[in-house]
């Protein structure tokens, strides 16, 4: 049994520190996500983040980045105190870095100086350098490698499978950030070209403006970008058109010519539509008389009173994603300079759905490893980086939750490890659950015991009431958990909650690689001094007055005035009532006593005794007449 338990205690750290590398993942992620926010077309200080990040993240003495430039791998961004003696290598299989790219594989070598491995040139790098572990992952982009993030240690120190997998990911932010540059340094240099007139530029700089402002949200990029067409391209309309499986739908729309709200059926008969079929631009001088070959469009053209049309697709990696489209009421060819510009807008259109996709895509991983922590509008909020939430530390009024299950540590010494694991992760998943429907923050899971906030990392005004509400949700699924496992042969205790609210420190404590979303403060040891109440009291819940003065319509039986340990004065306290306990006769009852008690009416005795007579069940009476029967008087009770 002991060893069941030191098997749990075991897997226990094991998540807690899984939970601290991936709270530590999130934000070096995070971090490599403003870098490219604030550089956009320049890729070195991402690199630099990245092999930063890779490096202390991997407990590496350092990292090394290296670009493929033809038959030599270029360094690119290095960390760390390992040196460096060359500024690039021989895209070769004798070197571990020329392997990685070359196969398109992570090559992991424990100790270089090892006469039993492929590579002779890594080997003698290796020794005159002085490091013996190696680690290289390849940077793939569209199923090649462009280069490789390298790790290395001094020591013989294998890298384990999470680091090469933490490696692997931040090899992948690398590709991004540098797909990110190029596309942005495309679009440049063809504003470069163009750049002929000040309205050109005004026109670019409005479109990259909405790119750098609307990270996730496409549609003002696309509205800037049909304006900017229509504007410059001296056209009555510009339209972008996105591309469905048989249809193009209306991206954006600027001008006085009507378009259909449905968009483009997919057919090669209309100007726009074969566009991008065919993936290359069409000019057409006046469509009105372009006769059979585009029959649809000439009908559009006559019913809807335009000429000229000029179509371009929006290419990305080589397909059509869409189109632009701009159009003339009269016959009035565009020009050779304006078709070069409307490419630029379609170019710079595909910019920004491409960003925003990759910002989508990170912001998905953010927050998929937030969401195990935070409730998921809360994850979504921190994954997005809403200004008003702040991890770093601060003071807060907050409203804390302890629970805790009684006498589990006895059961899990008898319980097989199969069975002790289903019943932890079935109990602490429908917990988790519970507090993320009230948006509250898990802080903390410490074997079966939950340590909760309300009202931190972000403003809850009605953090009391969620507090409460949540404990009561928690109690009903605890219960229900119990009996199911009863129904199993397993005896599980009841689940004990503590709620208290006041001031605490909350931010995100730790150092190196270890980081974990707390609170502390007085606040927080009152809470689980609570929780532990319970036991003596005979309750489930117990909530401090602080807590329950904060909601206007709460209900509940007051506990009484108690000493808790380690303090010296009293502090009022409530088991909350369920609306459909409210003003029933047990309620009334107990209400009466304990009116009594507090008053020193020598009939609160008798009162108790009745309570407990009418409800067998009920704990929190049966604890007061054992009180009165012992000789005890008032309401202040001293805690063990």
């Amino acid at each position: 049994m002991r060893d069941s338990a030191s098997e749990l205690q075991t897997r226990v750290e094991a998540l807690a520190r899984e939970l601290e590398d991936a709270r530590a993942e999130q934000a070096a992620t995070a971090a490599v996500l403003r870098v490219i926010a604030s550089s956009p077309t320049d890729v070195q200080p991402v690199l630099d983040e990245v092999v930063a990040s890779a490096a202390k993240l991997c407990n590496s003495y350092d990292a090394v980045l290296l670009l493929r430039n033809g038959d030599a791998l270029d360094v690119c961004a290095h960390f760390g105190p390992v040196p460096i003696d060359f500024s690039a290598v021989p895209l070769a299989r004798d070197w571990a870095v020329g392997k990685s790219v070359l196969d398109c594989v992570t090559i992991h070598i424990p100790d270089l100086a090892a006469p039993d491995h492929e590579f002779a040139a890594g080997r003698a790098s290796a020794m005159r350098q002085g490091f013996r572990t190696g680690l290289a992952t390849p940077l793939v982009r569209r199923g090649e490698a462009i280069g490789t993030l390298t790790l290395r240690r001094i020591e013989v120190r294998p890298f384990t499978d999470e680091q090469i997998a933490l490696v692997s990911s931040f090899a992948s932010q690398a590709v991004v950030a540098i797909e990110n540059a190029q596309l942005f340094e495309e679009v440049q240099g063809r504003n470069r070209d163009l750049a002929e007139t000040l309205e050109q530029q005004m026109a670019t700089g409005a479109i990259l403006s909405a790119i750098a402002g609307s990270p996730t949200d496409i549609q003002p990029v696309l509205d800037v970008v049909a304006k900017s067409a229509a504007q410059l391209c001296n056209a009555f309309d510009a339209t972008i058109y996105l591309r469905g499986s048989e249809w193009l739908s209306v991206g954006a729309h600027c001008g006085p010519i009507p378009i259909s709200t449905t968009g483009l059926p997919l057919v090669r008969d209309v100007v726009t539509s074969r566009s991008v079929l065919d993936r290359s631009p069409i000019h057409i001088h006046d469509l009105t008389t372009a006769g059979d070959e585009f029959e649809t469009g000439r009908q559009m053209a006559q019913s809807l009173g335009f000429r000229t049309i000029l179509a371009v697709p929006l290419l990305r990696q080589g397909e059509a994603v869409g189109a632009l489209m701009i159009r003339r009421t009269e016959v009035r060819p565009f020009t050779d300079k304006q078709i070069e510009l409307l490419n630029t807008f379609a170019d710079e259109a595909v910019i920004a759905i491409e960003n925003v996709r990759l910002f989508t895509e990170l912001e998905a991983r953010n927050r998929e490893i937030l969401s195990r922590y935070f409730s998921p509008n809360l994850a979504r909020r921190l994954a997005a980086g809403a200004d008003e939430i702040e991890l770093a530390g601060q003071r807060r009024e907050v409203a804390a939750v302890f629970t805790d299950i009684e006498s589990f540590t006895s059961l899990i010494e008898r319980m097989e490890p199969g069975t002790l694991s289903d019943l932890l992760n079935g109990y602490l998943s429908g917990m988790t659950s519970v507090v993320f429907s009230h948006e509250g923050t898990v802080a903390k899971i410490v074997g079966d015991a939950l340590h909760i906030l309300f009202g931190a990392p972000g403003d809850q005004p009605d953090h009391a009431a969620r507090a409460i509400a949540c404990a009561l949700d928690l109690d009903d699924f605890a219960q229900s958990f119990r009996e199911t496992w009863r129904q199993k042969s397993t005896a599980l205790g009841p689940t004990r909650i503590g709620v208290h609210a006041g001031p605490a420190i909350v931010g995100n404590f730790g150092g190196g690689r270890f980081f974990d979303y707390s609170a502390y403060g007085d606040t927080i040891n009152i809470a689980a001094r609570l929780e532990a109440a319970n036991k003596q009291l005979g309750t489930r819940i117990c909530v401090s007055e602080s807590v329950a003065r904060q909601v206007l319509d709460f209900r509940g039986r007051p506990v009484g005035d108690l000493v808790l340990r380690g303090r010296s004065e009293p502090l009022r306290a409530f088991e909350p009532l369920r609306p459909e306990q409210f003003g029933d006769a047990s309620t009334e009852a107990y209400l009466d006593a304990f009116a009594k008690l507090e008053s020193a009416n020598p009939g609160a005795l008798g009162s108790f005794a009745a309570v407990v007579s009418s409800m067998q069940g009920d704990r929190l009476a049966s604890f007061h007449l054992k009180r009165l029967l012992n000789g005890a008087t008032g309401t202040r009770i001293e805690m063990d």
